[in-house]
């Protein structure tokens, strides 16, 4: 045994060795750990601790330490620094940042706990985004001056986990890469030293070349308390300049979607591609939408509202032809909205709920409450139980509103659905028939919480039942362009 009593995330990928093999470095993640740094010497006995001076959070569960080339150097990444531990002076200290991009990923050899360098070390390469624009590329930077360079920023994504998408190879001459953008999945480049001569090395699904896909574009707008907001906006895939057309809003609160501008159809996996409704005509939003604990409806309101006006200032959106939907945590979302507004012509909640007290009860197989803490502390931020905040979980719960509901509603759930039972779905459903609301309910037999592991006769449905919703709901003859509200 070399350690025990290690705190490392469940996949268990913050682990690496020294380049001589004599040594094995780790960062500590979960609940109640520190983001620490330890590190194990081979027949010496209990770990010791490298970062016993102030430093952030370095406990990503996907990154391991990176060792230098000697073994004597440590370095890791926060979201705007570049970290160095020195392992002979114990000392740690920035070692570069660079101004406006958030630093993704260090580039590495698959499988290797040492990060790529053509000159031996001196010179590092990192990915970078900028949060402004949503652009994506890669800087280098010299290690002894910290120093960088841009080599090249560009309108694409690299996916959510840059370290599962990139490779160098072993004579250290190339660098492969992941990449996509808002109409074009993803597909292999390669690059040589300092990413020269770059070209696209696959082309996957060429069956897809036969179709006009809509372009993505980030808007930006003020929320109703000031603060700045921004939006990925897909157009529909034959969009015309001053036309304009239905627009859906896909949201999901707490989150900053517009992170989402360069992904495939605008999503993470291809099957909630978004580009299934702009080649049908659709606009589709997905908003930011940050939220203050104890208010979560009344924040909803107050982000997503003011991003859908200005698409329509924009003169892209219908105002008379919109509609919202969202998963999970979108599906709450989705009913927190339409309690609050009669704009939207058309509402889907998906695997969502509309009660904070009977999640809170939501009791699995096992007879464990797991939902608790994510209501108490977690996505829906009520900041304590229900005996402390009664009237905050009341306030902050779509049920007891909805009489308020003019939006017509589909409600899709799976009936083996563990992260949001099924109760809390056939409650909405049950109480909008009761008050003569138009409500329809798709119950899968046998599927999850997430469409994206359904089989396929039921994602084919799926997909058919939300283009049909919306098509029935938003598919009106447009008006004159030079209306609006």
């Amino acid at each position: 045994m070399v350690a025990s009593n290690v705190q490392l995330s469940y996949f268990g990928l913050s682990v690496s060795w020294s380049p001589d093999g004599k040594a094995l470095s780790y960062t500590t993640s979960g609940p109640q750990a520190k983001g620490d740094c330890f590190i194990v010497t081979l027949g010496e006995g209990a770990p010791r601790l490298a970062t016993d001076l102030p430093h952030p959070d370095f406990g990503d569960p996907f990154r391991p330490p990176l060792w230098d080339a000697s073994g004597e150097s440590l370095f890791f990444l926060s979201a705007d620094t570049l970290w160095k531990i020195s392992l002979r002076g114990k000392t740690l200290a920035p070692a570069a940042r660079i101004p406006n991009k958030k630093l993704v990923e260090v580039v590495s050899p698959a499988g290797t706990a040492r990060f790529h360098s053509p000159d031996g070390g001196r010179r590092i390469y990192l990915s970078t985004r900028d949060d402004a624009t949503k652009q994506v590329g890669f800087y280098q930077v010299d290690l002894e001056t910290g120093k960088y360079e841009q080599l090249f920023e560009e309108d694409k994504s690299y996916g959510r986990s840059v370290a599962f998408h990139l490779d160098v190879a072993d004579d250290g001459q190339k660098i492969v890469y992941l990449a996509q953008d808002a109409r074009h999945c993803p597909d292999l480049w390669i690059g040589g030293v300092d990413f020269r001569d770059r070209r696209q090395l696959t082309h996957s699904n060429p069956q897809l070349d036969r179709y006009e896909m809509g372009r993505s574009r980030l808007v930006e707008w003020r929320g109703i308390d000031g603060e700045k907001l921004r939006g990925a906006l897909l157009l529909p895939a034959s969009y015309e300049e001053g036309k304009r057309y239905p627009l859906i809003v896909n949201v999901y609160g707490g989150s900053f979607l517009s992170d989402n501008l360069n992904l495939f159809g605008l999503a993470d996996l291809g099957a909630e591609n978004m580009q299934l409704f702009a080649t049908r005509g659709y606009a589709v939003l997905l908003p930011d939408a940050p939220l203050r604990v104890g208010t979560p409806m009344r924040d909803l309101a107050k982000t997503v509202l003011p991003g859908v006006d200005k698409v329509v200032e924009l003169g892209i959106a219908d105002n008379d032809r919109l509609g919202v939907m969202g998963h999970s945590y979108g599906g709450y979302s989705t009913l927190a909205l339409i309690v609050q507004t009669t704009r939207f012509k058309a509402a889907v909640c998906k695997a969502g709920l509309g009660n904070l007290i009977g999640a809170y009860g939501q009791m699995s197989n096992d007879g464990a409450g797991f939902t608790s803490k994510f209501i108490e502390a977690g996505q829906l931020r009520m900041g304590g139980t229900p005996w402390e905040f009664r009237d905050r979980y009341i306030e902050n719960s779509p049920i007891f509103y909805l009489d308020r509901v003019r939006t017509p509603l589909l409600i899709i759930h799976g009936t083996l659905d563990f992260n949001v039972a099924p109760f809390l779905a056939d409650e909405v459903f049950l109480n909008l028939q009761r008050l003569g609301q138009e409500v329809e309910y798709a119950k899968y037999e046998g599927e999850d919480h997430s469409p994206i592991l359904w089989g396929y006769a039921n994602h084919l449905d799926y997909w058919n039942r939300l283009i049909s919703w919306f098509d029935r709901h938003l598919k009106a003859a447009p008006r004159a362009a030079s209306t609006q509200q």
